[in-house]
């Protein structure tokens, strides 16, 4: 019987690429929304009403999530999305993402995902409140264009 290789999720990284700098490496405390799903549509037979049909339509990319603890305002993370968001419709500048599971004992990469075309959509800081005791977190959502498994 084969070895069953099980990774954590908590080992990752998530790499940024293009920009002026490249691609740059960047520490997230969460990603969500890696998600690919075919759309169906529901069509009824006539004449039978207890039969519903479900047809494909088009794959779905809901959008992704970045999760960290608010770093330096000057992150080229902030700049993208200052950038992106405040900078109106022409200004949107579309990157790669590119998040790598990383294998704990050797850093080896047994599964990528890519994004292609993805920009910021939404930026937010966590709430403030003088009865908390918690690090300050910065969220990114992120739209894209396509999603795959490399």
């Amino acid at each position: 019987m084969p070895t069953l290789n099980l990774h954590p999720a908590f080992y990752f990284k998530v790499k940024i690429l293009g920009g002026s700098g490249g691609a740059t490496d960047e520490s997230f405390q969460e990603v969500s929304g890696l998600t690919m799903e075919i759309q169906t549509e529901e069509l009824r037979s006539g004449g039978e009403n207890d039969i519903v049909y479900k047809v494909p339509g088009k794959v779905q990319y809901p959008n992704l999530t970045l999760k960290r603890a608010l770093i330096a305002p000057s992150s080229e993370l902030l700049t993208w999305c200052k950038t992106s968001i405040q900078g109106g419709l022409f200004n949107i500048q579309l990157k790669d993402i590119q998040i790598s599971l990383l294998d704990p004992t050797t850093d080896a990469i047994p599964i990528e995902w890519k994004l292609s075309k993805a920009y910021p959509i939404k930026y937010e800081v966590s709430a403030l409140g003088a009865d908390k005791n918690e690090v300050m977190l910065e969220t990114v959502e992120l739209a894209y264009q396509k999603f795959e498994v490399l």
